[in-house]
């Protein structure tokens, strides 16, 4: 699987990339499923969320559309 603009349809944890403060970031991140949208929560602390509430579809930080975002193969759930 390459890497994809989509938000993962399905909850877990997911290689992702997107411009970070300081260049590319690839690190996990969950992907949560809420009941007008979703929240992507990176390991680097990052929090993104899109929905009805949110501003609309597109993952958003700090209420900015980020179109740097990119989702990798799905993983296991980091301990």
């Amino acid at each position: 699987m390459g890497w994809s603009k989509k938000t993962p349809g399905v909850e877990g944890w997911y290689w992702m990339k997107y411009r970070g403060k300081h260049g590319m970031v690839k690190c996990p991140a969950q992907v949560v499923i809420l009941s007008r949208g979703n929240m992507v929560h990176s390991a680097r602390n990052d929090t993104f969320f899109e929905g009805l509430d949110h501003g609309g579809w597109g993952l958003r930080y700090c209420g900015k559309l980020d179109k740097s975002i990119r989702f990798g193969p799905k993983i296991e759930e980091p301990t």
